[in-house]
């Protein structure tokens, strides 16, 4: 499969989220550590319809960016509390979705250049830029939600 190695990244940076949820109570899920800051559950969620959009452009499966922007990404920043379960409940089922889609993306499909002409800040980026994109903005929020874990711990 053209695709296993982003899809082993993608998989063990999920894992990485999930043990930093393992024991946080619905708080510390809900909590910022600074106003301007993201809470983690905002992040999970951010996380799962980013790295969705971008590993769907990855396989062929271009959605339109500014439908993206204004429903699934501004959703997810608006994401209540939450507890633990319930984020790797959505962790789990994205995994799997991804799974399924990736199984089905072809070689060419990394080639295929997605351009998204309805905003004028979007990139063109190939397939191959699209899976760079998913797992280097997954792995960045993967950082968020192991350090605002920390500093709930530490707040004390």
């Amino acid at each position: 499969m053209p695709y296993q190695a982003a899809l082993n990244v993608t998989r063990e940076s999920f894992e990485m989220m999930s043990e930093a949820l393992q024991g946080l109570p619905p708080e510390a899920l809900a909590w910022k550590p600074a106003a301007d800051g993201n809470a983690i559950a905002v992040l999970v969620r951010h996380s799962i319809t980013a790295t969705r959009f971008w590993m769907d452009a990855a396989s062929g499966r271009q959605r339109s960016i500014a439908a993206y922007r204004a429903g699934e990404r501004a959703e997810s920043f608006r994401a209540g509390a939450s507890d633990a379960s319930a984020m790797q409940g959505l962790i789990d089922s994205y995994v799997k979705e991804m799974e399924a889609a990736l199984a089905t993306a072809t070689a060419a499909d990394l080639a295929r250049v997605a351009t998204w002409l309805e905003v004028d800040d979007a990139p063109t980026a190939s397939g191959y830029e699209c899976l760079h994109r998913a797992i280097g903005h997954l792995r960045e929020h993967v950082g968020q939600v192991q350090l605002t874990r920390d500093l709930w711990l530490a707040r004390e």
